[in-house]
């Protein structure tokens, strides 16, 4: 759904991040990056912005929120 505030961790830069950065804005999104940490104990480099997701989403939309839905493509 378009229009819903939104963040989006990734870890794209530089243009591809500027390029969703970009057309978020139209559609109320935040786009940040946070980078992949290799050799984290699950083995899935992703995984470290699943655990900062909540914390960084209250720092980029505020505390207004009541719904935190996350998913992992």
């Amino acid at each position: 759904m378009q229009g819903i505030r939104t963040l989006v961790l990734t870890n794209a830069t530089g243009d591809l991040l500027a390029r969703e950065q970009e057309e978020g804005r139209l559609h109320n999104e935040v786009w940040q990056h946070y980078p992949d940490v290799p050799g984290i104990s699950t083995g899935k480099p992703g995984d470290a912005r699943a655990a900062v997701t909540p914390a960084l989403a209250r720092s980029a939309l505020g505390s207004g929120f009541r719904w935190l839905i996350y998913g992992d493509g």
